[in-house]
């Protein structure tokens, strides 16, 4: 029987986790080599990336908002009370959730997901960059905000590692992608495998470092952590999915926040755990806890999100019912992948005041979607495709 590289790679992480736990003089060793294997990760997210895409992404500014406020206020405030409330005797896992929802997301992971929902996939990407920049200096000022209520913290190591894991990967993802186009065309076939390489010595990193501290604690702890991770998730879908509607926002952006918001970057936040004095340590099961259940809620909320998604797009059929206008645009609009208002009324010989109220009413009824690239903006057909059910390794990373 042949196995998909997905279920590969979930075994091989459970394998590093239970390798660890057996091997706790691991954690010394790796620990301070595990600032390469995260700053790979952040270096190959960004590589893969055109940056074009990036810069025509950011003219969404009050969605770019409303995202950071989620991932920044929401979800930290959401796991510092359910800490507050597992964890009372247990430092460690208390700081280690409330540096989980400090983190950024996981950008190749929110991106991949938001497009297999047929979510906002541009948005995604700006919200994922944009978050990953922003954590540098808003990580460390909010895991001293909340953790300085448990214990007194010292906020230099985290931001000496935050520039280290985010900045410097960034800036020179960026010099390669602008000096050195062979060598992004040589790596990014394997970025993938690398990345998921790196998150696999993590991932190991972690269990040996939370292992000595969590066989003192017992079996229960572990229990908590399940139970305080999966709350935190659940809480945080919801006010994606119940208050973002209220701002009259698209499914498919609602579904590009939730994923750049309430999911989060296991890396990032054990290097941070990693930071902290050692008997602080068990906090590094946490991250590893929440990885896998975010990943089990992306399974189950995605075709959810999917369905409601494909139920507002209207079978190419409807279009003959349109009335004689609106299917004349529509039309013009299939013989190429996306037009500007312009061209739409150069094709079909209207005036622009015209074809700007056709355009209007088409979108809103689901009939086109609109997408902005730079100062220019798009309309697009909305119809429903047929999605793919083979989801790719990249949904990991």
């Amino acid at each position: 029987m042949k196995l998909s590289p997905n279920t590969i790679f979930i075994s091989l992480f459970f394998v590093m986790v239970f390798a660890g736990f057996a091997f706790p003089q691991l954690g010394p060793i790796l620990k301070p080599f595990i600032l390469f294997p995260v700053g790979l990760t952040i270096f190959l997210s960004m590589m893969t990336q055109r940056m074009e895409k990036i810069i025509s992404s950011a003219f969404e500014l009050r969605k770019i908002i409303i995202g950071l406020f989620f991932a920044f206020a929401i979800m930290p405030v959401i796991c510092f009370f359910i800490a507050k409330t597992f964890f009372k005797n247990s430092p460690g896992l208390a700081m280690g959730l409330i540096v989980m929802g400090t983190v950024p997301c996981s950008k190749g992971a929110a991106i991949m997901w938001t497009g297999i929902i047929k979510g906002n996939s541009s948005l995604a990407l700006i919200l994922a960059v944009v978050s990953l920049c922003a954590s540098v200096v808003i990580t460390p000022f909010l895991i001293f905000f909340f953790v300085g209520t448990i214990v007194s913290i010292d906020l230099t190591p985290i931001v000496v590692t935050l520039f280290m894991i985010v900045i410097l990967p960034l800036v020179i993802a960026i010099l390669i992608m602008k000096k050195y186009k062979k060598v992004i065309s040589t790596i990014s076939p394997y970025s993938t495998y690398l990345s998921l390489g790196a998150g696999l010595i993590v991932t190991l990193t972690a269990a040996a470092i939370a292992s000595p501290v969590l066989m003192q604690e017992g079996v229960f702890p572990l229990f908590l952590c399940i139970v305080a991770c999966g709350f935190c998730l659940a809480i945080g879908w919801l006010l994606c999915l119940f208050i973002l509607p209220k701002f009259s926002y698209r499914m498919e952006d609602i579904a590009a926040m939730g994923f750049t918001s309430v999911h989060k970057n296991m890396t990032i936040s054990i290097l941070i755990i990693a930071a902290l004095p050692l008997k602080y340590a068990n906090g590094a099961v946490i991250p590893i806890t929440f990885f896998l259940l975010q990943m089990l809620t992306c399974f189950l909320i995605a075709p959810r999100l999917e369905a409601v998604i494909s139920s507002k797009k209207i079978s190419f059929s409807h279009v003959l019912t349109l009335p004689e206008d609106q299917r004349e645009t529509i039309l013009a609009i299939t013989r190429k992948n996306k037009f500007t208002l312009d061209e739409i009324a150069e094709e079909t010989g209207r005036t622009k005041g015209e074809e700007k109220e056709i355009l209007k009413e088409l979108v809103k009824n689901g009939h086109l979607s609109e997408m902005r690239l730079g100062l220019r903006k798009y309309y697009k057909i909305a119809y429903e495709r047929r999605s793919k059910r083979k989801l790719p390794l990249s949904i990991w990373v």
